[in-house]
């Protein structure tokens, strides 16, 4: 059967060339890490059993030291990439905010600026939803048959995660497809992050779809090596020779009196990674499902947000026929002329609930859910600004350095001057969510949306 050796190897050359000579170890160290070194020993082991001999090794030496040195050569004498080149490494498509950086670093070194095509840009289409037979969803139940539809006409697409299998995933959004699929399809795993992710990295590489479920957001920390270094950045790393074309799933959010750790927002990590992520993150079960296959059909790695609050919560009208939701495309969920509020996931129904409050006392307010936060929809958001010309920014997730930031701040940017009262700011203070019966002290509830108008 299989046997693993552990090589504990000592490292005898600096860490660096700034290191000069290591003053942190002894020549008697040396010494005696040289009677034990692995690497010693196998040479002496081969060498008396007549394995090994010195002319083999100058060999083996001399043909890698060629390779080396050929392909410096080959480095050396290749162009380096374009700016262009460069960017289009990232997306399979550009989102508008993306090739508008382009275009501003190739202005200010006096580049010309790309012209791209319309189908080169990351643009949502539109959004048609079927207008046949609907039935009553939960957002877990949504989520079931989307996956169930991609399973069925992809037959790369695996799933991948902690109980998703036998027992469906603790929130059930997998129920039935490992009796539906077969356990080479979904795959329960080891209750490890980094090793799901880092398995669906593999995966992707190697042609499949991969669609890894973290049970709680809070759990998403440990496989950030795999996820920033990895799963955003080999596209750009390849120039688009490996793509990372994975879906990432996780319950996200409070309201459901959770264990700490449990009700974690960590979406704007995501949204401030280098590299080529989608991050999507709905509030309801016909966008749920648009959305899921959006995200399955994507090109690029999509990390997907679900509101744990409202995993349960039954709504009416979800359309049994397959359909998508553009990622990119806000949602118009209430109209007004008063104040524009921006808000995604479980916070869309506090907001709503504010709005009622609000027109009582005589105030419009728009209510838009952004439904995709990288790349959001600053159109939307500018164009029902232009109307109101007041702004406020509703998530649960920690204030500082938050999606509101980047939101206000690209509003600023572009259009302060429609603005007849500084943007406000309505979230988590910049510590860890209320567990369990504490969850109080952190619920975003209506009256916070009220204050802040």
């Amino acid at each position: 059967g299989p046997t693993l050796i552990e090589a504990l190897c000592y490292r005898y050359a600096p860490h660096s060339t700034y290191d000069g000579k290591p003053v942190y170890r002894t020549r008697e160290e040396e010494e005696e890490w040289r009677e034990r070194d692995p690497l010693i020993r196998i040479r002496k082991f081969l060498e008396s059993r007549k394995l090994l001999s010195n002319g083999f090794e100058d060999a083996v030496k001399e043909e890698m030291q060629q390779a080396v040195n050929a392909a410096i050569d080959d480095l050396e004498a290749t162009a380096l990439p374009s700016r262009e080149r460069i960017f289009r490494s990232v997306y399979a498509r550009l989102p508008k905010q993306f090739a508008e950086q382009l275009s501003h670093e190739q202005t200010v070194a006096g580049e010309p600026v790309t012209e791209l095509a319309s189908e080169e840009y990351l643009t949502p289409g539109e959004e048609i939803i079927p207008t046949g037979e609907t039935k009553p969803m939960t957002l877990t139940e949504a989520l079931n048959a989307a996956l169930a539809h991609g399973m069925e006409h992809r037959s790369n697409m695996v799933i991948l995660g902690e109980d998703v299998g036998r027992e469906g995933g603790i929130f059930r959004v997998t129920d039935g497809l490992y009796e539906r699929f077969g356990k080479e399809r979904v795959l329960d795993t080891p209750l490890c992050e980094t090793g799901i992710v880092g398995t669906a990295v593999g995966m992707a590489i190697a042609g499949v779809k991969p669609v890894c479920e973290i049970e709680f957001a809070g759990f998403v920390y440990p496989t950030f090596d795999q996820i920033i270094y990895h799963v955003a950045r080999f596209p750009w790393r390849s120039g688009r020779k490996i793509t990372m074309p994975l879906v990432i799933r996780m319950a996200s959010g409070g309201g459901h009196e959770g264990l700490e750790g449990h009700s974690e927002s960590p979406e704007a990590f995501f949204m401030h990674a280098p590299g080529g992520l989608i991050v999507l993150y709905p509030s309801n079960p016909i966008d749920a499902k648009g959305l899921m296959a959006a995200a399955l059909e994507s090109e690029d790695p999509v990390i997907f947000f679900e509101p744990v609050a409202q995993y349960f919560v039954r709504q009416e009208g979800v359309p049994t026929d397959h359909y998508t939701i553009p990622i990119g495309k806000a949602r118009l969920v209430r109209e007004g002329n008063d104040w524009t509020i921006i808000t995604y996931g479980n916070a869309v129904y506090v907001v709503q609930d504010a709005a009622v409050s609000l027109t009582e006392m005589g105030v419009s307010a728009e209510v838009i859910d952004l439904r995709t936060l990288r790349p959001w929809d600053e159109e939307t958001v500018l164009a029902s600004v232009s109307k109101t010309g007041r702004l406020i920014v509703v998530h649960e997730a920690p204030i500082t350095g938050g999606p509101g930031a980047e939101i206000i701040a690209r509003v600023s940017e572009k259009a302060a001057d429609l603005l007849e009262t500084p943007p406000v700011r309505v979230g988590h203070a910049d510590l860890p969510w209320g567990p369990s019966k504490l969850e109080p002290y952190s619920m975003l509830g209506p009256n916070r949306v009220v204050q802040a108008v």
